[in-house]
Parts: C-alpha cells; sequence; structure tokens
C-alpha cells in the first residue's frame, strides 16, 4: 500500500489469469476497492474476500480452482499432501500454514544461533569487568587501606565497588541499547530492505533483549567487584599506607 500510495477505499486495478468458458486462460484486468491493510511480513501477499474471489476468478462449471483438505484424527498435513500428490490431475499441494511455518522456523533458527555470540558477550563483559576492577583495585590500594585503618569493614568497601561498578554499568547499557536499536533498525530499514525487498521487517526491542543485556551490562560489572574480595582481606596496610617522598 505503502508503494503504490493507497489506503482504505481507494481503487487497484488487479491484472490476474481467468480461465474463459473453452478452457483457455485469458490475463484478464479488474478493479478492486482497498478494504485493509494487514500484517503479513510478506509484501507481496494480497486478499480478497470470497465474493471478491469468485468474482476474479470466474471459473468454468466442472473445473476446480483449489480443494481444502483437513487430515483425520491420526493423520497430518504431510500424509495428505503425500498422497494428494500423486493423484492425477493434481498440480501441486501445500498446507494453510506452510508459507508462516517456515518462516517461524527460520527466525527460530537465527534466534538459536545468536545464543552463541551472547553467551561469549557476556563471558567477555565479566573478564573485562574483573580486568577492570583488578586494575581499579591496585590504583585505590591507599585508599582502601586508609579505609580499614579507620575500622571500615571489608563488606562495606565491597558495597562501595559495587555501587560504582554498577551505576558505571547501568550508564554503559543505556548507551549500548541506545547504538544498538540505532544499528537494528539502520539494518532492518536499509540493508535488510536491500537484500529482501519483499520482507517487510520492523525492528523491535524486546523485553528479553532488554533484560539479556541488563545481565551483561550491568549484572556482570556489578558482580565482578566480589573476585577482589580476597585481595582486599589480605591487604598489608603498614606498607599501603607509607608515603615515599
Amino acid at each position: 500500500a505503502g508503494d503504490l500510495e493507497v489506503g482504505v477505499g481507494d481503487t487497484v486495478t488487479v491484472t490476474h489469469p481467468r480461465v474463459s468458458s473453452s478452457g483457455q486462460i485469458d490475463v484478464v484486468s479488474s478493479e478492486l476497492v482497498v478494504a485493509g491493510t494487514h500484517p503479513n511480513p510478506f509484501r507481496f501477499l494480497a486478499y480478497v474476500s470470497p465474493p471478491q474471489a469468485e468474482a476474479l476468478l470466474q471459473v468454468p462449471p466442472g473445473v476446480v480452482k483449489s480443494l481444502r483438505v483437513v487430515p483425520r484424527e491420526g493423520r497430518s498435513s504431510d500424509d495428505v499432501a503425500r498422497e494428494l500428490f500423486g493423484a492425477p490431475g493434481v498440480v501441486s499441494t501445500q498446507a494453510v500454514r506452510q508459507t508462516t511455518d517456515e518462516l517461524q522456523e527460520g527466525i527460530q533458527q537465527f534466534i538459536s544461533f545468536l545464543a552463541i555470540p551472547i553467551v561469549i558477550a557476556l563471558v567477555l563483559a565479566l573478564l573485562i569487568a574483573f580486568n577492570s576492577t583488578s586494575i581499579s583495585a591496585d590504583e585505590r590500594v591507599r585508599e582502601h587501606a586508609t579505609m580499614f585503618a579507620f575500622g571500615v569493614p571489608v563488606r562495606s568497601v565491597l558495597a562501595v565497588n559495587v555501587t560504582e561498578s554498577a551505576i558505571v554499568g547501568a550508564l554503559a547499557t543505556l548507551l549500548g541499547l541506545a547504538a544498538g536499536s540505532y544499528l537494528t533498525n539502520w539494518v532492518m530499514t536499509n540493508q535488510l530492505r536491500q537484500v529482501l525487498p519483499d520482507l517487510e521487517a520492523v525492528a523491535d526491542l524486546s523485553l528479553l533483549s532488554v533484560l539479556i543485556a541488563a545481565v551483561a551490562g550491568i549484572v556482570a560489572v556489578a558482580v565482578a567487584p566480589l573476585l577482589t574480595i580476597r585481595r582486599l582481606r589480605r591487604l598489608d596496610l603498614p606498607s599501603s599506607l607509607k608515603v615515599v617522598e
């Protein structure tokens, strides 16, 4: 509808085949009124009501346009398709939901493949956070020693480090979500449209994606300071507080 610049109530001209009374197939044009648009991601699909379909096809008597078969109990649609395909006069067999099922299966396979880089990213985030926390602990060793000298317990120092890391992780996660949303939308609206022009894909940030980003960007970074608890407990206060002039 967007490409044709039409909306509900507008008239479009449809070119389609029609079987004549002599059995010959002719190509004719018919005018149809747009009743609405559908959310199917494949843009080339269009739907008409049964009366409109009858008017478009006008099949001569004795000719069957299509046959809708429901499998009996204990049989699947594949069994019916296999039996019908060998029958005389049958050109093709297809399940009603074959297109949507294949699309859904392809999407599920793509999502399953994405689990691998997600796990790798989570592990890398944890390693980078631990490395950054370790460097920060070395740089703030005198600060930690001063707090310990004044009687601050180890758990309080860890709580401060965890809070600081969580704040940094939250800011980084927000920045990553904004950049990721922009890149995903750019890929969907520009690159994918050039590769698959008949597929109208819409970029959408799901709640699961936000939760995964929060785990990788906030939880992993916040947990990293807990790995330095052993170093804090073994901190040598006299050498750490020693001032070298």
